[in-house]
């Protein structure tokens, strides 16, 4: 039977024949597509055996069978297929059908590619193919071993040279698989002809494969490829020689490196978590921002690499595409001359006019964000023509009707457009310029033909925004600081008229209006207003209205406003923050919705970090609102039981006898005497319930309270903006005594809790500012010694409980204290004012000062004045008056002054040697004065010791204190004393106060006359007691008598054991 054509078939049993080739081989060329490569290697190998077994059954007069003709066809047919993955499959196949079929040469491989893939005119794209094809074919065959018409071959590889950049690659690795392969003959003969024309081009033109095909072939047949061909062509006998070194480094040059496949390499990798590619790529992104960000780019350099990026294959949402934040610190680092024709681009991607990518509502909405930052960029801190253009254009996207704007997309660019207002510019006559340059704008958009507003004004907003206008038109820029903040707040809340909070908008410019034409009347009066007063009762009034949109408003206007304020308007601005406060209620003020949780305990945790905080004002709404519905969940459920509670008892006073609420009754059967009795237990009922009520209420604040309280919230904000803008202001000191005032107030009420969280978030960021001495405008000693006395007096009522608060209290004092060594001069005063703090420390019982107060500041070590307070410690130390606790945090409080080296130098040696001896000496009489029967404690007597080693230390003393150590080795022979205290006992005995060995020295024990513990306590009526629930922090602070001093201390020599704390206890002899 002869060969069947193309279009013949034939059925024979089970099995279907087309063109003599099995079905299920037919089967098999589907396979080779797969992306799995397990799979697809699978198919190859099955495929060729079912074809090399068939061919085994059929006997051909020309040696290849059909089969293998029709299966080779196919392969060299895939081989121009543009599937993913086709290529790899068809080119495994064929390499495997020429290896395992010698019938199968070079010539019928090649009289098959040339009737299947021949070169196409008119059409590149399969014209492309065809040569990718024919090259694959080529190297198929050169992979499979075969050698015969090596010059065709050789003719077929080199033919795809000059096409396609990503072809010499290939075209380089089949040419070094052929030189592997031939024998030196071959190489003459066949391949070298024609290959050499490719390589007698020398450097002119050069590429890394062509050189490596040189080093191949030089390095595989040097006697065809001589030194006489490479001095010839490449200039030296060596490729490698120094003369060659510069055109091998303009060979490895890359004209560009961020080309359009390499961005997308980019977008592609950087999602991904391979580890080895994604590092790569990560690098790659580092090394561009780096480049973009250096000191010595330019604007040219960082608009092409900006371009590039968010030019497809890349997109200006590229940032969300990568999940990187290489274009953001791009943009964050533009220079002034770039930001013009970048704006251009974004304004391409907005408005829909750039490429498909960025077409997306994605991409619209990143380019709002980013002409947003275009606003606020910080090379470009002033007042810019392109500032307001870009606010015109995300202002008419947002409120005019446009087709091409979707109503997301309008969203979107509204926030942007009110976000960019917030910091547009960083000095107050740039923004009055922006606002006014703003406004003229706008109302010639408004006034356009055609112009139509998405959401139509009012009537009231329609009037609102004349007279703003118009208001705005009178007032001239520069008149004064209170003209422009007045322009200012007029143009911000213009701008909330299209916002929607309009109402709230429309009564604040009400109010602006009115203070307005009040400051005009001042004007006019015979005395002038000072302009900051005026200003500062301005934004007063917008704080008190309970508006959320005031609060950015108010914030960013005080933001400029804070360096210019005098230290009178600063105490009427932060005058609320006084516990007397009153404000007078306002009509429709709403306490709900402003209580700042959040906000507050998110500042506490970072206070002393610049963070941005409008940003979680939302976030703190919801909390709100999530918390009041959690309350009045738990309101309704009370409700609930009180009011079954209160439905048993009405039923017991109707009798209780019926089983049924729905069974009626008829009154006249009722006896009077039964009436009269319902009658009293109703009114018992209903009496209760009242009661309950009253009481329940009692214990919630009322509106005005919590109005109040969200009151200074906001003014706190102005607080934490001024410190910001003025750390280094003298009138910030000033705000300690009232935050310290306000905190003690506040800190025993729990539904104070935001106010005290937004307090110490602001104490601690105020205290954390005043590192360096503050501006010298009116601060004298005089000054700081009132404000001292002030904030000491607020902080004598904290509550003792409060550890944090105390802790608050030390940073306020050791910042005055520390300012005050910093200006200089007389510190009379200053000390004058802690002494007085410090007798009421250790004689009044109800002073709280935690002993870190003191200890702090005898820690400074630039206060050598700190020394003075050491004699009225070792006054209190060893006074009757004094509590036996205080008296062991006097001696703390010495050992923590000795120790501070900086202030100890700055004092005379005499002074320093005079109070060791009057400690030596108190202690000698305490020693003396001990009894069996009153007992002593070994905590007091082990802080006497270390004060007076840490004194004899500090003045450098090194005679034993003989007479003394004698004294209280004979008395650690009457009392059980601790190993830490006896090997105090044991230095003082030494030559020198840093003698060695002492801390396993022994004295003798007690005479065995009682067996008692380590510790014996003074006697039971002066012991302090511990209040019943009481905090921990009571015990550190007061019981124990530690003193946490704020620094770093130097350890002393014998540091106490800490691995069981002994508790003291009265021994009786």
């Amino acid at each position: 039977m002869g060969p069947l054509t193309p279009s013949e078939g034939t059925t024979k049993g089970s099995v279907t024949l087309k063109n003599n080739v099995p079905s299920k081989i037919l089967s098999l060329f589907s396979d080779l597509t797969e992306h799995d490569t397990e799979k697809r290697l699978k198919s190859v190998v099955l495929l060729i055996h079912q074809v090399v077994n068939s061919e085994k059954k059929v006997q051909a007069s020309d040696g290849i069978g059909p089969t293998a003709s029709y299966c080779l066809t196919r392969l060299v047919r895939g081989l121009a297929s543009s599937r993913a993955g086709a290529r790899e499959g068809f080119f495994t196949g064929l390499v495997l059908l020429l290896r395992r079929l010698p019938a199968v040469d070079t010539a019928a491989l090649l009289a098959a590619v040339d009737a299947h893939l021949p070169d196409v005119r008119g059409d590149p794209r399969q014209a492309t193919e065809h040569r990718i094809g024919r090259l694959l074919a080529a190297g198929a065959a050169v992979r499979a071993g075969h050698s015969s018409q090596l010059d065709r071959l050789t003719a077929a590889l080199l033919e795809g040279w000059h096409h396609r950049a990503y072809m010499p690659p290939m075209v380089s690795t089949f040419i070094e698989e052929l030189l592997l392969r031939v024998s030196e003959e071959q190489f003459a003969g066949s391949v070298w002809p024609q290959l050499k024309e490719l390589l007698a081009a020398g450097w002119d033109g050069c590429t890394p494969e062509r050189l490596w095909m040189l080093l191949v072939s030089r390095r595989q047949f040097p006697d065809v490829v001589d030194s006489r061909f490479l001095k010839q062509h490449w200039g030296s006998k060596k490729v490698f020689s120094p003369k060659n070194y510069g055109n091998i480094m303009q060979m490895i040059k890359l004209e560009s490196v961020l080309t359009p496949a390499l961005v997308g390499a980019l977008v592609r990798l950087l999602p991904k978590r391979d580890r080895r590619t994604e590092q790569v790529a990560r690098g790659l992104g580092s090394a561009l921002v780096g480049r973009v960000l250096a000191p010595d780019s330019s604007a040219e350099l960082q608009l092409t690499v900006i371009s590039r990026l968010v030019s497809p294959p890349g997109s200006i949402n590229f940032d969300h595409m990568t999940g990187t934040k290489i274009l953001a610190q791009m943009l964050n680092g533009l220079k002034a001359d770039a930001l013009e024709p970048f704006s251009k681009t974004v304004l391409s991607c907005f408005e829909g006019t750039s490429s498909d990518r960025n077409l997306t509502p994605r991409g619209r909405a990143v380019a709002c964000d980013l002409l947003c930052r275009l606003v606020q960029h910080p090379s470009a801190p002033g007042r810019t023509p392109l500032k307001e253009r870009l606010l015109e254009r995300l202002f008419a996207a947002g409120v005019l009707r446009d087709d091409s704007v979707s109503d997301e997309l309008a969203a979107t660019a509204l926030r942007a457009f009110f976000r960019a207002l917030e910091h547009p510019v960083r000095r107050l006559a740039d923004l009055t310029e922006l606002l006014r340059g703003l406004m003229e704008r706008q109302r010639a958009l408004l006034r356009a033909d055609g112009a139509e507003l998405r959401a139509p004004l009012s009537p009231e907003a329609r009037a609102a925004w004349d007279a703003a206008a118009k208001a705005m038109r009178k007032l001239r820029p520069g008149a004064g600081p209170d003209t422009d903040v007045f322009i200012i707040l007029l143009g911000h809340l213009s701008q909330q008229l299209f916002g929607t909070e309009c109402a709230a908008a429309v009564d604040a410019l009400q109010e602006l209006h009115a203070c307005l034409e009040r400051q005009q009347q001042l004007r006019r009066s015979a005395e002038e207003p000072v302009w900051s007063e005026v200003v500062v009762d301005l934004l007063l009034s917008l704080l008190a209205l309970n508006v959320h949109l005031l609060r950015n408003v108010v914030r960013s206007v005080f933001t400029l406003l804070a360096p210019t304020l005098s230290p009178e308007a600063l105490l009427y601005a932060f005058q609320p923050l006084n516990p007397e406060f009153k404000m007078n209620s306002r009509p429709g003020d709403d306490a709900e919705g402003e209580i700042d949780e959040q906000e507050s305990g998110s500042e506490d945790e970072s206070a002393g970090e610049d963070s941005a905080e409008e940003d979680g004002e939302d976030e703190d709404e919801w909390e709100d609102e999530s918390s009041g519905a959690e309350e009045e969940g738990e309101d309704a459920a009370e409700d609930t039981d009180q009011l079954e509670t209160m439905r048993a008892q009405v039923k017991a006073a109707l009798g209780g006898d019926s089983e049924d609420d729905a069974v009626s009754v008829d009154l006249d059967d009722v006896p009077e005497e039964h009436l009269a009795k319902v009658d009293e237990a109703l009114g018992a009922a209903f009496r209760a319930m009242r009661k309950d009520k009253r009481m329940k209420g009692a214990n919630r604040p009322t509106d005005e309270q919590l109005a109040m309280m969200h009151f200074r919230i906001r003014v706190l904000d102005l607080v934490d903006v001024y410190v910001r803008a003025c750390p280094r202001s003298a009138a910030a000191l000033g705000l300690l005594s009232p935050m310290v005032s306000l905190l003690s107030s506040c800190a025993t009420d729990s539904h104070q809790a935001p106010l005290l969280g937004r307090l110490r978030a602001c104490l601690k960021r105020l205290t954390a500012a005043g590192g360096r001495l503050p501006e010298r405008h009116g601060l004298t000693q005089t000054l700081l010694a009132e404000l001292l006395q002030d904030v000491l007096a607020s902080g004598a009522r904290l509550p003792a409980f409060s550890l944090e608060l105390g802790g608050l209290l030390a940073a306020a004092v050791r910042l005055l204290v520390r300012t005050s060594a910093q200006l200089g001069g007389d510190q009379t005063e200053v000390i004058s004012a802690l002494s007085t703090a410090l007798d009421a420390f250790f004689t009044d019982r109800e002073c709280v000062y935690p002993a870190r107060t003191f200890g702090q500041l005898l820690a400074l070590p630039g206060w050598p004045r700190g020394w003075t307070l050491v004699t009225p410690l070792l006054d209190a130390a060893f006074s009757e008056r004094v509590r036996p606790y205080r008296r062991t945090q006097a001696f703390q409080l010495v050992t923590t002054a000795a120790k501070n080296r900086a202030m100890v130098g700055a004092v005379p040696p005499a002074e320093v040697e005079s109070a060791a001896a009057r400690l030596e000496a108190g202690i000698h009489q305490l020693v003396s004065d001990v009894s069996a029967a009153d007992g002593v404690r070994t905590k007091y007597v082990t802080c006497a010791l270390e004060a007076l080693l840490a004194l004899r230390r500090a003045a450098g003393l090194t005679r034993p204190v003989t007479q003394l150590a004698a004294q209280l080795t004979e008395l650690g022979q009457k009392f059980s004393l601790s190993k830490y205290t006896r090997s105090l006992i044991a230095r003082l005995a030494q030559t020198g106060p840093r003698s060695e060995g002492v801390k396993n020295a022994k004295l003798p024990k007690n005479n065995g006359t009682a067996a008692a513990p380590a510790d014996v306590s003074e006697p039971v009526q002066d012991r302090p007691r511990k209040r019943a629930g009481s905090c921990r922090s009571t015990a550190v602070d007061e019981g124990d008598g530690s003193v946490d001093s704020g620094v770093e201390e130097v350890a002393s020599d014998a540091e106490p054991p800490k691995k069981k704390k002994i508790r003291p206890a009265r021994v009786v002899a």
